[in-house]
Formats: C-alpha cells, structure tokens, sequence
C-alpha cells in the first residue's frame, strides 16, 4: 500500500517537471527568432551609426585642418605668385609648390593633399593619389566649390579605393585664385576600426556601372574572398532593395555556406556610389539563443527541485502519515487494539494520531468490559 502512494507522487513530480521543461523549451522557440532578429537590427543600427558619427568626426577634422592651411595668408600669397609666375620655361614652378604643400599635409596629418588651378586643374599633388586624370573640374565636390566658394566635402573613390575628400577655395578678396583639396583614407584599418567600435562586421563596397567591388572588409580571408564574389554579381539586387520600400530593412547574404544579416546604406556624403554594409554573422543568432535559453532552462530546472523537494515534504509530512493511519484502522478493524500510533511533528496530523489512539484505548476498555458482547463472543472464541 505504501508503494502506491510513492508511484503516484513520481508520476505526478515527472508529469509536471515534463509539462515545465516543455513549456520553458516553447517559450525560448517562440521568442527566439523575434529576439535574435532584433539584436541583429540592433547590431546593425550601432554599427551604421558609430560609423556615422566618426565620419563626421573625420569630416571636422579634414575640413579644419584644410581651412588652416587655405586661410593662412603666408601659403595663399605662395601658391597665387607660384602659379601666376613662369619660369624660364614657361611652366609653374610645382616643385616649390609640391614641397610646401607637402610640409603642410604632413603636419596636419593628412593622407593627400593637391592644389588645383581655378580652371580645376591639377597643379601640384603629395601623398596619395586622390584622382589619376589632371582636370578635376568634372568632379561634383570641385564644381560645387567653383559656383559657391565655400569648403565642400564628399567621398571619391575607384574600384579598389576610397577617400573623404575636403575642396576649399584659397581667396584674394571674392576671386577663387586656387583650390586646396586635402583627402582622408577611408581602408581596411578604418573599417576594422568602425567593426570594433560596433563589434559587427562591416564591409565598404563601390557600386560600378555594372558590378560591385569591396574596398575594405572586416572579414577574414575565406570570407572576404567569398564576399567579393557574391559582390560582384549582385549589384542590381542589392540596387533593388535599397530602391524598395523596405530598403533600411534588413536582408540576408549567404557567405560561406551561411546565412547572415545585412545592411546596406550609403556611405555618408558619397553620392550613391560607395555604401557601407554591416554584417552579423549567424554566430551572434546562436548566442542570442544561449543567452535565452541558459535562464530559462535553469529556471525550469530549479522549478523541478522546488517540486521535487515539496513532492519529499507531501510524502513526509501528510500521505505518509496517513498511510500508517490507514494500516492502522485495518489491524483495528481486526480486532487489534492495543496498538499505539506514533508520528513525527506537530499539528493537524499529531492531532489526528492523538484522536485515534484515544479511539483505540476506548475500544480496548470497552471490550473487557462485563457484560460486553464483544468480549463473550470473543471469550467463547
């Protein structure tokens, strides 16, 4: 009899330790995808955003140091007399004009530096090379300065390369006499620099007339390989998605036999010609689903304990008790009443033990009594 109670008490703790643990396991599935989602949306709004913002940072930078260096009388005077003098040859001295230029960029710390005529032709030019063709007054940043002679800034780039580049007018009086082009590399250490900052992973991709090309990834060597050729081909589908209505959306790219989130915006003052892609890879899926299943899961487990534990303290303290109460009442019912019933604790249950040794002690009495029934028909037994 005492095996029952014990069976039923497991089967009962195992049904509802089963029913926790599946309905912890649903809840975790359920939230899952919803919550792996928006952890790569947020991942990816950080990483546009801190790239935003030290872009912008870069901008102030290259846009003040270009304007120390066009507003300071001493280097204007220099470069006008330098290209409003020939030489004996008949050409501008553009040695003088490099090396002065060139002491300038380096103490600004700049990347490029070139000074254009006020035609926008390209007189002299040091470090980098911003542009390989001499005439510069095609170019939108240029133009732009050339109708509104105020400092303009944009990014230039090639199919292997990128540059935040500052046009600023150097002045005499309201005349345009030369223009100061500073630029800023924009590469692998200032993308990987951006991918650290946002801890996701990025990717700077040139749109061309009929493919894309990456300048400068964080990813590893297999992946960026991987990377380049899907780049290569899907250009117009990349085109097609940020056109939609859903463009600022997220999207998948596979990339190695998987499957990551992406998105695509354009590179800050780049014109539609350069963009940024940020990448999460599905490592960061996996650790989100860890990071919600661990405390759900220990949550169930601990559940289970606490069950456990109360199952023991049920049998301990209440079926148990009344179990022995039950063997008890049979053996009375046999005809045994010098029995003593004995439990542990205080309480209800002692108060029931009490009762029914009290009920047992009257029998007892009652049945040696004279005259009893009871005791004639057991003494003729």
């Amino acid at each position: 009899m005492i095996a029952k109670p014990k069976l039923l008490i497991f089967f009962l703790v195992t049904a509802i330790a089963v029913l926790i643990a599946a309905a912890a396991w649903s809840i975790v599935l359920w939230q899952h995808r919803a919550i792996d989602r928006q952890a790569n949306t947020h991942a990816l709004d950080t990483a546009q955003s801190i790239h935003k913002y030290v872009q912008e940072q870069r901008v102030a930078h290259l846009e003040e140091a270009s304007r120390t260096i066009a507003t300071n009388p001493n280097f204007v005077s220099y470069i006008t007399q330098a290209l409003a003098t020939n030489d004996v040859h008949g050409a501008t001295d553009v040695a003088s004009i490099r090396d002065l230029l060139d002491e300038r960029r380096h103490d600004a710390g700049l990347d490029a530096a070139v000074i254009l005529d006020a035609s926008g032709k390209a007189v002299a030019s040091v470090g980098d090379t911003l542009y390989s063709e001499r005439d510069w007054s095609g170019i939108a940043v240029v133009a732009q300065v050339k109708k509104n002679p105020t400092q303009a800034s944009a990014i230039l780039n090639d199919d292997k390369r990128a540059f935040l580049v500052t046009a600023t007018p150097l002045m005499r009086g309201t005349e345009i006499e030369a223009l100061l082009l500073t630029g800023a590399r924009i590469d692998e250490v200032a993308v990987k620099s951006l991918g650290q900052i946002g801890q996701s992973d990025l990717a700077l991709i040139a749109f061309g007339p009929a493919s894309s090309s990456i300048i400068a990834s964080t990813l590893d060597a297999q992946d960026a390989q991987q990377f380049a050729t899907l780049a290569a081909t899907s250009q117009t589908q990349w085109q097609d998605h940020i056109a939609s209505a859903t463009g600022s959306e997220p999207f998948t790219v596979d990339v190695s036999g998987r499957s990551w989130s992406a998105r695509l915006a354009p590179l800050h003052r780049s014109s539609q010609k350069v963009f940024l892609m940020a990448l999460v890879p599905p490592a960061r899926g996996d650790a989100v689903f860890r990071a919600l299943a661990t405390p759900v899961l220990a949550g169930a487990v601990a559940a289970i304990l606490l069950l456990t534990i109360f199952a023991l303290w049920l049998w301990r303290r209440v079926l148990r008790p009344l179990t022995v109460m039950d063997e008890f009442a049979a053996r009375a019912m046999r005809g045994d009443h010098a029995l003593q019933l004995r439990l542990a604790g205080t309480g209800p249950i002692q108060r029931i033990a009490s009762a029914f040794n009290q009920i047992l002690k009257e029998l007892a009495r009652y049945r040696v009594a004279p005259g009893n029934p009871l005791r004639r028909a057991t003494d003729r037994r």
